[in-house]
């Protein structure tokens, strides 16, 4: 990611399953997904971010 575009509250509701919405390699990283307007908006999980074996 080379930066942030924006941040915006969704209910936890509207959090779905990033499965078949994105690359397989991704979802250890995410904590869902939000479809908005045509766009896939990733919910990242900064926890599993900061111990991916990558950063070790």
């Amino acid at each position: 990611m080379e930066k942030v575009l924006g941040v915006t509250r969704f209910p936890a509701e509207k959090i779905q399953s990033p499965i078949g919405a994105v690359k397989a390699s991704l979802i250890p990283y995410l904590k869902g997904c939000i479809t908005q307007e045509k766009q896939i908006l990733l919910i990242l999980d900064p926890e599993a971010i900061l111990n991916a074996p990558i950063l070790q």
